[in-house]
């Protein structure tokens, strides 16, 4: 099963230092080529997440998010979290990869079943604009989550295990925000309560039930 044998709170192996860091000079990479071809981005990347009202505007005519390099760019959160799982979780390599790409597809599908329910209920504009603040979301997250892994080799065990809680704390945090926002834009656009209520727990709730299940299968523990 996916999972087994993980334990959370272990520093990175040699074995996975390549790939670790293969992983991040990828992000780099990505980060250079989206600050080359438009400097504004990551400032207005950061202050959409903090004036989401400006939100469609910002992605569409300052960032762009349409575009290619948006869309690697939002790609490098799941690179992110394989390196931070390569960085803190003992476990096959492969299988870290492989967890990687099966939350990929199921954010992909998520996506695709975001559409249908925009669809059903005539809320389009809700929908995309829910996208929008994943992407924001994917984006914001991927940059601080790089930043924090490539100062984790300068602590010692006991400071990388308290790096771990910070970065689950950014992840957690993030998401609070990117619901709140979402969900006051779904009010707004009068998207019905039930419609609202069935996408939190079939698209939110059951998902991330799931991946605490595959993190915690075999007991893996806090070391």
């Amino acid at each position: 099963m996916l999972g087994d044998g993980f334990a959370i709170g272990t520093t990175i192996s040699d074995n996975s230092s390549i790939l670790f860091w293969g992983l991040l000079i990828f992000n780099l990479i990505i980060y250079a080529i989206v600050l080359t071809n438009n400097r504004e981005y990551f400032r207005t990347l950061f202050s959409t997440v903090v004036f989401n009202r400006y939100l469609l505007y910002n992605s569409q005519e300052v960032m762009k998010m349409e575009n290619i390099r948006s869309r690697l760019l939002s790609f490098t959160y799941f690179t992110s979290l394989a390196a931070c799982a390569l960085r803190f979780i003992s476990g096959d390599d492969l299988s870290i990869v492989l967890a990687a790409l099966v939350l990929l597809g199921g954010t992909l599908l998520k996506f695709s079943v975001m559409w249908g329910l925009g669809f059903i209920s005539k809320t389009k504009d809700g929908i995309i604009e829910h996208q929008l603040n994943h992407q924001i979301y994917f984006q914001t997250s991927s940059l601080l989550l790089s930043v924090v892994l490539i100062f984790t080799f300068a602590l010692d065990n006991e400071q990388s295990f308290i790096v771990l809680w910070v970065i689950l704390g950014i992840l957690i945090l993030g998401l609070v925000i990117r619901e709140i926002q979402s969900l006051i834009r779904a009010v707004t656009a009068k998207v019905s309560v039930l419609y609202i209520i069935l996408y939190l727990c079939t698209l939110e709730i059951v998902p991330l039930l799931v991946i605490l299940r595959v993190f915690t299968s075999n007991e893996a523990v806090l070391s």
